[in-house]
């Protein structure tokens, strides 16, 4: 129970020194409840910043997300170049080895018919396989990197979309 500091009557009560309340009390109670007020302001405030960081956050991630999937989309095409390169080279390679094959035949004094065209042909087809596998390879590893790259670009969409939900819950909730 709170007491007037002038006459010591009972808080509420009527104060014998003036009469009415006393109003020093009264101040007091205006003081406290405009405190109040602007603690509930600076609340509301305070919601209102940390939802709009919490958004800026969301956005961010966003970004990071989508710089991080452009970087390895540019990482799969380089793997796509390289492999086109290397397909390139193994069937220049593919030539001068049937070219070496049928040489080979040709100086031996062995015409170039029934076996001796086999050969040729297995060397053909032995390189015309790893070629081949080379691309499989190489389109299966730029394949996981853009698969790799479609869901960082999703986190990001889902990280700013809570970002978002975060901040308005901040904000509402001050």
């Amino acid at each position: 129970m709170s007491w007037c500091l002038s006459c010591g009557v009972p808080g509420m009560a009527m104060c014998v020194c003036w009469g009415l309340m006393c109003s020093f009390q009264s101040s007091l109670l205006i003081i406290m409840e405009w405190f109040q007020l602007g603690m509930a302001g600076l609340q509301g405030l305070a919601g209102a910043f940390r939802g709009r960081a919490e958004r800026q956050a969301g956005r961010q991630a966003r970004q990071t997300a989508y710089y991080n999937a452009s970087a390895l989309d540019r990482e799969a095409d380089a793997l796509d170049a390289e492999s086109a390169e290397n397909q390139m080279r193994m069937r220049a390679m593919q030539g001068v080895a049937v070219g070496q094959a049928a040489t080979q035949t040709a100086a031996s004094g062995v015409e170039r018919s029934g076996s001796a065209l086999g050969r040729e042909m297995k060397v053909a087809t032995r390189f015309e396989q790893e070629v081949n596998d080379l691309a499989a390879r190489s389109l299966q590893r730029s394949s996981a990197m853009r698969e790799q790259a479609q869901m960082e670009r999703w986190k990001g969409r889902q990280a700013e979309r809570a970002g978002k939900v975060s901040g308005f819950g901040s904000l509402l909730s001050g």
